[in-house]
């Protein structure tokens, strides 16, 4: 993939080198730099989360080293973006048993999408059925959207359950964790503009799975 190829290339050489993984063609680390890096040969076309410049000039090692604004490598997080870039990137580490990790990739300005990695002793792999918890239906945002109080009711100004149907928005924007497990959902709409930014869920990582828990459904 090349957001990780040039990522990964570039914070090792900027920083003292991570722990070794596992060796042999497995992937077992809980450095996020280290799990970057390994994910070179998986995906080096990029994939769902293509790294490309608004002024379509080539993208370097040292461009990427400039536009790492956040390089958080004790809480596994590092957030990517400039104003040349047409998207920003967050990745972060999620810790699993038996020598697994999980590495969480989100995509966009507003962080609308979102891909899982595995990384573990028998190699790397798209972890499919962590990338589909994240892959919302319009139903699903429905549901989180009321679950906060979001949908004005019969007869009242605001946001209709219809708009949700069918504006063609991702109306979810997921907020990576820098530290802890709990990912937040928070909504995306412009109209009306005060919705913008609040929380209608969260996505949590619970016995090495992720789980959407809308607004009312959440731990107190």
């Amino acid at each position: 993939m090349l957001l990780w190829k040039i990522v990964a290339a570039l914070t090792l050489a900027a920083a003292p080198a991570p722990p070794a993984a596992t060796t042999g063609s497995g992937c077992a680390t809980t450095n996020l730099e280290t799990a970057l890096n390994l994910m070179l040969p998986c995906f080096p076309a990029g994939g769902d989360l293509e790294l490309e410049r608004d002024s379509e000039e080539p993208v370097t090692a040292e461009f990427i080293t400039k536009s790492m604004t956040v390089r958080d490598v004790p809480n596994g997080f590092a957030l990517i973006e400039s104003d040349d870039l047409r998207f920003a990137y967050e990745a972060a580490l999620f810790k699993a048993p038996r020598d697994t990790t999980l590495v969480v990739a989100a995509k966009g300005g507003r962080k609308d999408r979102v891909v899982v990695f595995q990384c573990d002793l028998k190699g790397l792999k798209l972890a499919q059925d962590a990338t589909k918890t994240f892959d919302l239906s319009r139903e699903e945002i429905l549901r989180l959207y009321d679950s906060a109080g979001l949908i004005a009711p019969p007869g009242k100004k605001g946001l209709k359950a219809k708009n949700v149907r069918e504006w063609g928005s991702s109306f979810v924007d997921f907020t990576l964790p820098r530290t802890g497990r709990t990912i937040k959902l928070v909504a995306s709409v412009d109209i009306p503009k005060e919705i913008r930014g609040t929380e209608v869920g969260t996505v949590e990582y619970v016995d090495q799975k992720f789980v959407v828990r809308p607004f009312k459904m959440q731990a107190p």
